[in-house]
C-alpha cells in the first residue's frame, strides 16, 4: 500500500530559514515531498505551471508556508 505524500512548499528568501523548516517538516513528516523556492516569483512560476497539465513535474501543494516579508515581491502587495 502506498502511503499518500503530503506536498509542502515552502517560500523564504532566507535558505538557512528554508533548510531548517525543510529539516523539522521532514521529522515531523517523513514521507513528505518539500519543494522550496527562494522568491515569490519562483514559487508564482511553478504554481502557475498548474495548470498546464497533470505532468507530475509540478505535484499541487497541500500546504504554502510563505515568508510575507520578501524584496521582490511580498505578501503585502
Amino acid at each position: 500500500m502506498n502511503a499518500i505524500e503530503t506536498i509542502i512548499l515552502l517560500i523564504d528568501d532566507d535558505l538557512i530559514a528554508n533548510f531548517y523548516n525543510q529539516k523539522v517538516i521532514l521529522k515531523i513528516q517523513p514521507t513528505a515531498k518539500v519543494i522550496s523556492f527562494e522568491g515569490a516569483k519562483m514559487a508564482l512560476d511553478y504554481l502557475n505551471k498548474l495548470n498546464d497539465g497533470d505532468d507530475g513535474k509540478h505535484p499541487s501543494p497541500d500546504i504554502i508556508l510563505l515568508d510575507i516579508n520578501m524584496p521582490e515581491m511580498d505578501g503585502r502587495f
